[in-house]
């Protein structure tokens, strides 16, 4: 259990895990109450500051000492448990439950929501140990992203900061073959904590999501197939806000092509997508925009082409992001793209 739980690659023995680790693990386990966890704590630090085996000015009388072994007894072999969390078979079933309920992910996601905090910072490192193991069937993995987005706005630092880590470590270990680097940053994405990653991380993210739209753009039945990964990428662009100066250019450009569309037309459920993220750059990113719209032949496109573009000129006219060179720019492109009713 130690070993899954922990995600550790060899066998795992409590030997391996100092004492105040195995309190907290008994407690997140809820193999001991908050009571116990609490006053075998105490006995662990009395222990380590007037034991021989760390000498100290501190010594314990008959009565105190009575009372140390006492604490130790009851709740050392005691089997209170804490009644108010959750059981970890209860999140490991749901999780392996191929037809799990989005009721029953919504119940469980609500008790791990309302547990205590150290509970819940262990099933986020179990959920995501459980996730980004590439061994693990797609159902499972979809099972752990229902139950993490039901409670992910309970997350503690503390659990952000160790996802993080263990998410360089699989970095570290170059096992992205495996696919669980990629995994690891869906987890990421699904969570909202794209922006706490790394820049070199942040652009591989971007990179790929800008890829995907492209190829679905280029590829066959485009109308209906782009949708989803335009969706994708602005909730990327929103995570990871501002984009990576390096990633913008080719951001863009992928977006404005899309929006364009082709001389059969636009995919119209992807269209907001393409208009919020194309209203909602950077002063880096107008200024590519600019140089796309400058570089159109305004003679040769399509008619409800030249709508969609003013709109998009008539949007900026009203920024407060532009430059003087840019204000005079869009001046200019606001008469060449005018609609062609005008």
């Amino acid at each position: 259990m130690i070993k899954n739980v922990l995600s550790r690659s060899s066998d795992a023995t409590l030997d391996e895990l100092s004492d105040s680790q195995t309190l907290e693990l008994a407690y997140q386990l809820n193999l001991m109450d908050k009571q116990g966890y609490l006053f075998l704590g105490q006995c662990r630090e009395i222990r380590n500051q007037a034991s021989v085996a760390h000498p100290s000015e501190i010594i314990l009388d008959d009565r105190e000492f009575i009372v140390f072994v006492s604490r130790c007894a009851k709740y050392g072999l005691s089997n209170a448990e804490d009644q108010n969390g959750v059981s970890l078979q209860t999140v490991i079933n749901l999780v392996e439950n191929e037809s799990a309920s989005q009721d029953a992910v919504a119940e469980l996601g609500s008790q791990i929501e309302n547990t205590f905090e150290l509970q819940r910072d262990f099933f986020v490192s179990l959920l995501y140990a459980k996730y980004v193991n590439p061994s693990n069937p797609a159902y499972q993995r979809d099972n752990v992203l229902k139950l993490m987005i039901t409670f992910k706005s309970e997350m503690s630092d503390k659990s952000k900061a160790e996802l993080l880590s263990r998410h360089m470590e699989i970095l570290a270990k170059g096992d992205t073959d495996k696919k669980s680097a990629a995994n690891s940053r869906r987890f990421f994405s699904e969570v909202g904590m794209l922006s706490d990653l790394g820049n070199a991380e942040q652009v591989a993210i971007c990179t790929k999501a800008i890829e995907n739209l492209q190829n679905a753009h280029e590829g066959f039945n485009n109308f209906y197939n782009e949708p989803p990964f335009a969706e994708r990428l602005e909730e990327i662009s929103l995570q990871i806000s501002p984009l990576p100066s390096v990633v913008i250019p080719n951001f863009v450009n992928v977006v404005f092509q899309a929006f364009l569309g082709n001389p059969w037309g636009v995919s119209t459920q992807a269209m907001p997508f393409y208009s919020r993220m194309l209203q909602n750059l950077t002063p880096q990113g107008i200024e590519v925009l600019l140089g796309e719209l400058s570089k159109l032949p305004r003679n040769i496109l399509d008619g409800w082409k030249v709508d969609n573009i003013s709109s998009l000129v008539q949007h900026y006219e009203k920024s407060t992001l532009l430059n003087e060179d840019q204000k005079a720019l869009i001046l200019k492109l606001s008469r060449k793209y005018q609609s062609q009713e005008s």
